[in-house]
Order: structure tokens, then C-alpha cells, then sequence
């Protein structure tokens, strides 16, 4: 194929101005057909719904992961690790180490910039990965900081799990709150509007998400990664719980059932976002942690991952034989799980304060 190939780029076309958050999956689709070099050493390549490449290196074999935080935040360093300490994790690699490459606004100060590279080193210490370099400026390119970490750790399991394994008659085991993250930052963003609603002490407990229950899922998903049973793992981030579920189905090959009435959602998640707007299923979910595991595995998986009493679990659907992704509401009636093009985060704001 030419490399100078013009493609269709999806349903949206080539030329159509694209909306804010991460490229739409038909179009990344069509770009991932882009040729590039091959090698047997990759085992898991560039793919729609995968969170890390896994190469051989040697003997061994080696996740990769990298991805940028663009939304505004208060602590980009805690999350640019986070997410992809995560996005490692759930191919059963464990982080070792990481580069962090900064972009800041022109007038950044010298004490700012250490302020971030501390929560970096901070978080990388937490999930047990060493920053060992990167790259830091100045330019008006940008309003606000973009921070992007590439994420390195090699396999604690004999083969890597992917978002695409899983197989029809499998759990969806859900680890955590969905929309963790998001309420959290929802929470900055809306400050003064939350106090009317839920008081300084309430607001400050969606500002505090990011640390109780947290942001990682890595050991979450290491202390399952190899048991018989485990197919799939995914991190839910950028357009939520159901925007995560869609792609593990659509990478494997499979239909789902998600009952709403048993996903794990925090009530302060639920006021966050009615003062915000916005739909929790489709808001980012770094600290959830979604896992397709066969029937005979889901207590097994549980048990495990309750084990302490650290992490809150529950089976919240199934993967079918089906191409039909559903959304069982609360009402108990089946439709079909909603589409989000782009994270509710970078929706406009549609304050419905009450």
C-alpha cells in the first residue's frame, strides 16, 4: 500500500474539523492502516481499544505505553504516571520506568515546573517505576500544561493480556468506582457551584478521589493478571465506564450486557456530574479497572481483588455471542449502551444546579 495513500478516514472525512478529545475510533481505524515497519518481535502492535504495545526485547518482553494529559487539573504529574503505570498494568506488565516530556505555557515558573516534577517522581514511586528522563519548554503552542509520560515495565505473566480476549460467556468484573478521575476534576472546575450543593465537606471528598480510593490500578490488576480464567483487562479512561466496555467487546469480537443498577458508581459522583451536566458512563475513569474472566473464575477473581478490603468489585455484565452492546437501565429495560464520541469532560458545560 502507498504510504501517501488518501483515505477515507471514517464516516467523518477527511477534511471535517475534528471535536476536542482523543481522534473518533473509525478514523483512528483508518490511520492505524497507515503502513509502518513490521517485526516478529511485537506482540501486540498499534491497535483501536489496545492500552500498550508489548515487544520482545531480549528474553524478555516489554510493555510500552504513553499518553499526554490535556485536561485542566491541579496535579498533572500524579495523573500522566497514573494512567499509564495503569495502561501497563493491565497487560500484566509491571512499571519499571518512565520518561516525562513537558510542555508549558510561556511564563511558566521555575518553581512550578519542580512543584510537577516532584508529584511525577511521587506517583512513579508509588507503582515502583524510576523517571530516567524527558523533555521540558516553553512555547505558545500551549494555554495550560500537556504533560506526556512514556511508560516502560516487562511482563510478570508468560504472555500479555489484551483489551481484545474476551470471549463470549465471560464476566465483566468491575474493580473500583467508575469515574473516579472525573469527578475529581469536575470537582475543581465546578468548586463554587458544588458548595451550595454538597458543602465544603462534601466537595472536598470529590477533590480528594484522586488520592482515596486513587488513580492506579496496578496492583489491582497484577494480583489477577495471571489466574487461570483472566482473558481480558482494560483501564477505562478517556469517555468512561462505557466507552471502556465497548471497546473491550468491539476488540474481541463479542457482544456485551452491562446491568446499570450494578456498576459501582460513588453518590458524590452522581451529584458531581448532575452540577456539571455531564453523564457519569461517559465520563474518565483512570481508578476503575474493568476485567473479562470466564464464569468459573468470577469468585476467584473477586476474592482476590477484595482481598484487604482495599477495592470494592462486582460482576456488572456479560460478554455475549451477540454483536449487540446493551445497557440494561435501572428500570430493567435493555437498550443499547450509549456511544460518547468524545469524553464528557471536554463536553461545554451544562450546568444543572439544583
Amino acid at each position: 500500500m502507498n504510504r501517501d495513500a488518501i483515505f477515507s478516514l471514517g464516516s467523518w472525512g477527511a477534511r471535517v474539523p475534528l471535536p476536542a478529545g482523543k481522534v473518533p475510533p473509525d478514523i483512528l481505524a483508518d490511520l492505524l492502516r497507515i503502513p509502518r515497519g513490521d517485526s516478529p518481535d511485537v506482540l501486540i502492535p498499534p491497535t483501536v481499544g489496545e492500552d500498550a504495545a508489548v515487544v520482545r526485547i531480549g528474553d524478555g518482553l516489554v510493555a510500552i505505553a504513553t499518553d499526554p494529559i490535556t485536561f485542566p487539573t491541579s496535579r498533572p504529574g500524579l495523573f500522566s504516571v497514573c494512567v499509564n503505570a495503569n495502561d501497563l498494568a493491565v497487560t500484566g506488565a509491571r512499571p519499571a520506568f518512565f520518561t516525562l516530556t513537558m510542555l508549558l505555557p510561556v511564563g511558566t515558573c521555575a518553581e512550578e515546573i519542580a512543584a510537577m516534577i516532584k508529584d511525577a517522581v511521587s506517583a512513579g514511586d508509588a507503582c515502583g517505576a524510576v523517571l530516567i528522563g524527558g523533555h521540558t519548554e516553553m512555547t505558545d503552542a500551549v494555554t495550560r500544561p500537556v504533560l506526556s509520560v512514556t511508560m516502560f515495565g516487562e511482563l510478570v505473566t508468560e504472555e500479555p493480556l489484551r483489551t481484545g480476549g474476551a470471549c463470549a460467556g465471560d464476566a465483566l468484573i468491575q474493580v473500583n468506582p467508575l469515574a473516579i478521575e472525573g469527578t475529581a476534576i469536575l470537582a475543581e472546575m465546578h468548586h463554587a457551584d458544588l458548595l451550595s450543593v454538597l458543602g465544603e465537606e462534601g466537595t472536598a471528598k470529590a477533590v480528594s478521589l484522586v488520592y482515596d480510593p486513587g488513580l492506579s490500578v496496578v496492583e489491582a490488576a497484577l494480583s489477577v493478571a495471571d489466574l487461570p480464567g483472566v482473558h481480558a483487562m482494560h483501564d477505562p479512561t478517556e469517555g468512561g465506564l462505557a466507552t471502556g466496555a465497548r471497546e473491550m467487546a468491539e476488540a474481541s469480537g463479542v457482544g456485551l450486557s452491562v446491568v446499570h443498577s450494578s456498576l459501582l458508581m460513588l453518590d458524590v459522583t452522581e451529584s458531581v456530574c448532575r452540577v456539571a451536566g455531564c453523564d457519569p458512563l461517559g465520563l474518565i475513569s483512570s481508578g476503575c479497572l474493568l476485567i473479562s474472566t470466564s464464569q468459573e473464575a468470577v469468585e476467584e477473581v473477586l476474592r482476590v481483588v477484595q482481598a484487604g478490603g482495599r477495592r470494592e468489585a462486582a460482576v456488572i455484565g456479560q460478554f455475549t455471542t451477540e454483536s449487540d452492546l446493551v445497557l440494561v437501565d435501572r428500570a430493567g429495560q435493555a437498550g443499547a449502551l450509549p456511544v460518547f464520541e468524545v469524553d464528557q469532560l471536554a463536553m461545554e458545560p451544562r450546568k444543572q444546579v439544583t
